[in-house]
């Protein structure tokens, strides 16, 4: 495989797989507990949770698995 192929296809995936991500930005006032711990999260999504004070009744438990390339983290 030559060098310029696997360029281009490391691109086109990168682009693939970043067209598939959804970003989620979340208020207090928003559902936010079903989004950050339902399942419909995928591996590239983005969640921002805005500026606020952010209460559940429930425990929040983020059992979501990402990717080497598309890990879970915080900020």
């Amino acid at each position: 495989m030559s060098l310029s192929f696997r360029i281009v296809f490391f691109i086109i995936a990168f682009l693939i797989m970043h067209l598939h991500a959804a970003q989620y930005v979340l208020s207090p006032s928003d559902d936010w507990f079903s989004i950050v711990t339902g399942a419909g999260l995928q591996p590239g999504d983005e969640v921002i949770l805005t500026s606020g004070v952010y209460t559940s009744l429930n425990s929040i438990n983020i059992g979501h698995q990402g990717t080497e390339q598309n890990p879970i983290g915080r900020v």
